[in-house]
């Protein structure tokens, strides 16, 4: 992904999760929140265009 391309997912991923907490890991970018450090709480992940406001899927399964 280019870096305008990444500017412009970060954008969109901030105001759709708005006022939530996001996971700002390394290169990782990720709607979610840990409840306890054995329980996570995040939205549905997304493939293809939705990745661009939900959290990627297959980043996700790198991450985890």
């Amino acid at each position: 992904m280019s870096k305008v391309q990444t500017k412009i997912t970060k954008k969109m991923r901030s105001m759709v999760s708005r006022d939530k907490n996001r996971l700002v890991f390394q290169d990782f970018d990720f709607d979610l929140t840990y409840i306890t450090s054995r329980i996570i709480a995040m939205g549905i992940p997304g493939d293809f265009i939705d990745k661009a406001w939900r959290n990627d899927a297959a980043a996700l399964a790198e991450f985890f």
